[in-house]
């Protein structure tokens, strides 16, 4: 489920955790930033323990399996460095981390152009 409005920045949190910790109350510190709800207020004083130095917690739900080294790697590899490498070697050069079908739903979510296969090329030579 998406998230309903902006987050809050570490800072601003940081600043609210400050003022309740000085002996600042919930309505108080609404006083002081009116932008702020006072659930929100109260809320982010809850999961002040929580939080390593104010800043936002991870989403809930399976990491990636292609970290953002890999994925640059293979889009530099497919775009500058070898455009007519195959699929297989292109699984290869990740470690096989992903499967076939997840490599070519990144390629097309990098908007990669697919590459022509040369038989098909030169099966349109034969037919002009």
């Amino acid at each position: 489920m998406p998230r309903r409005g902006k987050e809050l920045s570490p800072t601003l949190r940081s600043r609210i955790c400050e003022l309740h910790s000085v002996g600042y109350g919930y309505k108080r510190i609404h006083q002081m930033h009116p932008e702020v709800p006072v659930s929100t207020i109260r809320y982010t004083i809850k999961k002040e323990a929580d939080r390593h130095d104010n800043k936002s917690m991870s989403r809930p739900g399976q990491p990636k399996k292609l970290s953002e080294e890999q994925r640059k790697q293979i889009y530099e590899t497919v775009t500058s460095s070898n455009p007519n490498i195959s699929n297989s070697e292109l699984l290869a050069s990740v470690g096989n981390a992903v499967k076939l079908r997840s490599l070519q739903y990144v390629l097309r979510e990098m908007r990669v152009p697919v590459k022509i296969n040369q038989f098909t090329d030169r099966i349109a030579e034969r037919i002009i």
